[in-house]
């Protein structure tokens, strides 16, 4: 299997933020104690690739609720002033 085979597979499987933020620790934790076998070095790698892109979308879209609700807050709370 390609990397970028690889790579579609591990999308397809994304688990929740909270997961993901887990399994990239771990992935991290096996790639300092030089433990990863060099056959999956690629593998892990290109997960932890599509982790960090996975839950920095999440981080920008809970970013923009968030900012949408304190707007839609903010303007709603003018109106009452008015």
């Amino acid at each position: 299997m390609s990397a970028a085979e690889s790579a579609s597979e591990a999308e397809a499987e994304l688990p929740p933020y909270g997961e993901a933020v887990i399994e990239l620790e771990r992935i991290l934790n096996e790639l300092e104690s030089s433990t990863v076998d060099v056959d999956v070095l690629t593998d892990r790698v290109a997960r932890a690739n599509t982790l960090i892109k996975y839950c920095q979308d999440r981080l920008d879209a809970v970013r923009a609720d968030v900012n949408e609700v304190l707007a839609d807050g903010a303007a709603g709370g003018r109106s009452a002033d008015a």
